[in-house]
């Protein structure tokens, strides 16, 4: 199983060191926040999606808040998204996470102005449609639209990168199908952070895994995977892009905790894309939660995760080192 190479040295400092333990007490700090978040589903919020969207939004000012990020809104033919910057050379479209039924781009703010300084770069936060109101592919329908709005705008494929989180993730590797089947020009590079791939939820992790994930469960996921499919096959490879021909796509970067449920699909889709001639990297997070670089206010493994990520998509889009 191949790796990136990101220095991640200082994340993980040797034990018995007081960085070592500095790092342990970040986590569960990590842990805490997804904890909380987790009880919403076993009590009340449950069954009342607007306050499970309450505390999603939450849950996000927590790990990356947004008081303060500059951010204007945009009609992306249709789509309506928040943006940082103003640079059409330099864009990344930024899917957030969810479960495909929550999240927001004003909730997101904060994540995306720390992968905006990170890549020096434009990032664009659709507020994409959500399920059960909007199922799929309400959403991916949406991405695609933002994707083509800001090549009609004049921003080279090449200077755009795709970035998501959780179903986010998912979304834009579905999108990335979806737009080279259709003979759209690709972005030339996607990050993935902690992707949902599988909404069969047969991924061994799934089982494994299920009690040290405080973020998730099989029956949250469940609950998301019923609200967006509505019918719709979970093999569809524009739903599970597990499931897709992957021939084609543009350099994947994916990062993933070792404690996630969404483990061992994370690890067979690297090597799938690999196969299928992909340049696939994947980094694992040793004790780290779901979509943990995305907590840099609480956790300096994220912050340095971001500023990785930075760098590699600088790199590839060819305006850093």
């Amino acid at each position: 199983m191949g790796r990136i190479e990101i220095d991640l040295i200082a994340a993980y400092p040797p034990s018995g060191t007081t960085g070592h333990a500095r790092a342990a007490l970040e986590r569960e700090q990590v842990r805490g926040i997804w904890t909380e978040f987790a009880a919403a589903w076993a009590g009340p919020a449950r069954t009342d999606l607007t306050r499970l969207r309450e505390a999603y939004e939450q849950l996000c000012q927590r790990r990356a808040p947004s008081a303060g990020v500059g951010a204007r809104s945009v009609d992306a033919d249709g789509v309506q998204c928040l943006r940082i910057g103003d640079n059409p050379q330099r864009v990344i479209l930024f899917a957030h996470g969810g479960g495909f039924t929550l999240g927001s781009a004003r909730g997101y703010l904060g994540a995306a102005r720390t992968l905006a300084a990170a890549a020096e770069a434009d990032v664009l936060v659709p507020d994409y449609r959500l399920a059960p109101e909007h199922p799929f592919p309400a959403g991916l329908d949406d991405l695609c639209s933002a994707h083509r709005w800001l090549l009609a705008q004049g921003t080279p494929a090449e200077r755009i990168a795709f970035v998501g989180d959780g179903s986010g993730g998912g979304l834009i590797l579905s999108a990335l199908l979806a737009l080279r089947d259709a003979g759209d020009a690709l972005p030339t590079v996607a990050v993935c952070l902690s992707p949902w791939l599988d909404c069969t939820l047969r991924s061994p992790s799934m089982v494994t895994h299920s009690d040290r994930d405080p973020a998730m469960s099989i029956a949250q996921l469940a609950w998301s995977a019923r609200a967006y499919l509505q019918g719709t096959e979970p093999t569809n490879p524009y739903v599970g892009p597990a499931f897709g021909d992957l021939r084609g796509l543009p350099p994947l970067l994916t990062l993933v905790g070792s404690e996630e449920v969404l483990l061992e699909e994370n690890l067979r889709f690297a090597d799938r894309a690999r196969s299928h001639g992909v340049d696939a990297r994947l980094h694992v997070g040793l004790e780290q939660t779901h979509a943990w670089p995305l907590f840099g206010s609480t956790l300096n493994a994220g912050r340095l995760a971001v500023d990785a990520v930075g760098r590699f998509i600088a790199g590839h889009c060819g305006w850093g080192a």
